[in-house]
């Protein structure tokens, strides 16, 4: 699933996935709004931030995250690599 903004997120069946990888710059939401988007549906999955923010940004948003009960494991910055994405995803748990 592509999501463009945080009220699509809300409205999405997001509760079958595994994980979700999700980017700090969607066009209409914030950071804020996508995630409190995906813990409004009391997602249990992995969440995973990418971004080409600073690193302070990313850790903040992780922080929010899991301040609302979501289970963010990390981030990565933009550009992505395979391997970084792999090693990101190795604990997901099916």
């Amino acid at each position: 699933m592509i999501a463009h903004n945080a009220p699509i997120l809300a409205s999405a069946k997001i509760k079958e996935f595994d994980a979700i990888l999700l980017d700090l710059w969607l066009s209409d939401s914030s950071a804020e709004e996508s995630l409190e988007a995906i813990a409004s549906q009391a997602f249990r999955g992995q969440i995973d931030l990418i971004s080409g923010f600073e690193n302070q940004a990313l850790e903040e948003a992780c922080e929010q995250g899991r301040s609302l009960g979501l289970r963010v494991t990390g981030f990565l910055r933009k550009p992505i690599d395979a391997d970084s994405l792999k090693a990101l995803l190795a604990d997901l748990e099916y």
